[in-house]
């Protein structure tokens, strides 16, 4: 090869070099302006993104004041009515009573009024029942006032029912007489003579019409004794006494609270006079549209005044309706106890066992044959099913077999009763009645000849 050759080679090779550095930078280029395009396009693309999520953002805040608005006119057309404030919800419902000369309860109903169904209730309540006032034991229904008053009435009668009562409401004779007064007076049938003074005011009418019935009157028929009545016979009249009262009570209630306003009812219990109102103008209403139901509380007929709970759960639920609570789910099953037997230490135990156990305890009273013939074996029966395990669970604490655990037919008044029997094997507790010596006695296992039988 010449010097020319090799000379011509090098300068190739040199050329090449060159181009392919031309070349190297084109291709940069290309890759900047592909670059440059790209981020153009995302600059268009989120600038189109912003537009869009601000037209987004417009129709929702637009929307949201339509919605504002809509709800605003929506809420002042539904704006709650007089009687809606002062009934306090969608139902209510009262202990209604007329006071006795020596401060107790003359005779006695719960009415309720609830407005989202349109429907109401009067349940009757017999002045024998039995009920458990805290620190007092089981006392008649008529005496309570006296005893607890009427916030512990109320509770421990709607402890006994399994139902709220949001109130109490106790007329004086004169303020119902004024009342029934202004009103012009009360139309029903009556079955007797209405006697004031020993002199016959009112005779019934012989073909069995209604007669017409001033204050003095109305309040004669309602709390006179009859000789041979019941106490159920009683209250079972006065239910019908507050049922013509009802009937004509205003059926609006501005007429009603303005009635109370002008007589100056303002009662002693523990509801205001508006609430009362709204409770019985609603439940006149109730009863003009036939859809008040009527009920007196079952108990037994000897004046023991036990509650019948397997009668009385379908009575309860039927009269007062949505006020009753429903039975435990979630909650505390209450426990409702029976006496077959009439032994203080019993119940004393009892309520113990209830209590240790986790669960409402409510004295139901004692039966009407538990001291001349006392039950001779304790029973438990369940209903709901959580009532079904709290009876298995307090069978197991009282020492018996939970597979004697009888089920209920369908809703009592409470999840579990328990009827106490002699079987019923328990310990004299160092407070109770008893005395010291047989609570010392019991507690260190120790058996006398004067340790009542079943004591342990």
């Amino acid at each position: 090869m010449t010097e020319r050759d090799a000379t011509d080679i090098y300068l190739d090779e040199d050329q090449f070099e060159g181009q392919a550095e031309l070349e190297g930078q084109a291709e940069i280029e290309h890759w900047r302006e592909a670059a440059r395009r790209r981020a153009e396009e995302e600059t268009r693309r989120a600038a189109r993104q912003r537009r869009r999520l601000m037209l987004i953002s417009g129709a929702v805040a637009l929307a949201l004041v339509l919605g504002l608005v809509g709800w605003k006119v929506y809420s002042a057309s539904r704006a709650k009515s007089a009687d809606e404030v002062a009934l306090g919800g969608k139902r209510a419902s009262v202990l209604f009573q007329l006071r006795a000369p020596d401060g107790g309860a003359a005779a006695s109903v719960v009415v309720m009024h609830d407005r989202a169904a349109s429907s109401g209730g009067m349940l009757a309540i017999p002045g024998d029942l039995g009920i458990d006032i805290p620190g007092e034991g089981v006392v008649p229904f008529s005496e309570a006032l006296i005893i607890a008053g009427e916030s512990l009435t109320r509770d421990a009668l709607a402890d006994l029912l399994g139902a709220t009562i949001h109130g109490s409401f106790t007329f004086d004779p004169a303020t119902f007489q004024a009342v029934v007064d202004r009103l012009g007076g009360v139309e029903m049938p009556i079955e007797r003579a209405i006697v004031i003074d020993g002199e016959t005011v009112v005779e019934p009418d012989p073909d069995g019409g209604v007669v017409r019935l001033r204050g003095a009157e109305l309040l004669a028929y309602a709390v006179n004794e009859v000789p041979g009545e019941t106490a159920a016979d009683a209250a079972e009249r006065f239910g019908a006494v507050v049922r013509a009262f009802l009937d004509r009570i205003p059926a609006q209630f501005e007429a009603t609270a303005n009635l109370f306003t002008a007589l100056g009812v303002v009662g002693s219990g523990t509801m205001p006079s508006d609430q009362l109102a709204a409770i019985l103008a609603g439940a006149a209403g109730d009863l003009r549209a036939e859809t008040l139901t009527l009920g007196t509380l079952p108990v037994s007929a000897d004046g023991l005044g036990a509650l019948d709970p397997i009668a009385a759960a379908p009575v309860v639920r039927r009269v007062l309706g949505g006020t009753v609570q429903g039975l435990s789910t979630d909650g505390t099953p209450r426990v409702l106890v029976q006496f077959g037997i009439s032994e203080e230490g019993a119940r004393n135990a009892i309520r113990a066992e209830v209590l240790n156990s986790g669960y409402r305890y409510v004295d139901g009273g004692e039966l009407p044959d538990a001291l001349s013939s006392p039950r001779p074996t304790t029973t438990i029966t369940a209903f709901g099913r959580n009532g079904q395990e709290a009876a298995r669970n307090l069978a197991i604490a009282m020492n018996m077999d939970p597979s004697s655990v009888k089920l209920g037919e369908g809703e009592g008044v409470a999840d579990v009763l328990v009827v106490l029997g002699a079987d019923f094997e328990y310990r004299v507790l160092p407070n109770s009645d008893e005395s010291p010596e047989a609570g010392i006695e019991a507690e260190s296992g120790a058996e006398t000849a004067d340790t009542p039988a079943g004591y342990r």
